[in-house]
């Protein structure tokens, strides 16, 4: 049998409407892995077993975790996520401008038939 995927922290199993929801975090709380099992009469733990079976962490040892406080922590990392994905695209707009400023844009076709006028 192959080696689990060592990036998978955390994991979070949610019942939705006639599914189960599933969420693999790694250390940093990312969401690695997510999807929906759709199984008739079995327990939030026998979907867990799935699922970790499936991603073949089987054999990772367990430790309880707060539902609510892992959902906490997801997603204040998905806003940081947003935020840094934010910055990382103002930047790169500001990189723009700022090199744009040096190089002025030519003039629309238009434009230039007009000046040349």
């Amino acid at each position: 049998m192959g080696q689990p995927p060592a990036d998978i922290l955390d994991h979070a199993v949610e019942c939705g409407a006639g599914h189960w929801d599933y969420h693999l975090y790694d250390e940093k709380f990312n969401e690695t892995r997510s999807g929906e099992l759709e199984v008739v009469g079995c327990s939030i733990n026998e979907v867990r077993d799935m699922v970790l079976f499936e991603n073949k962490l089987e054999r990772r040892s367990m430790t309880p975790t707060d539902h609510g406080m892992l959902m906490e922590k997801a997603a204040m990392r998905e806003q940081e996520a947003q935020a840094e994905k934010r910055e990382s695209v103002l930047g790169q707009l500001s990189a723009l401008k700022s090199s744009a400023k040096g190089h002025p844009a030519p003039a629309p076709a238009g434009k230039r038939e007009e000046a040349s006028l």
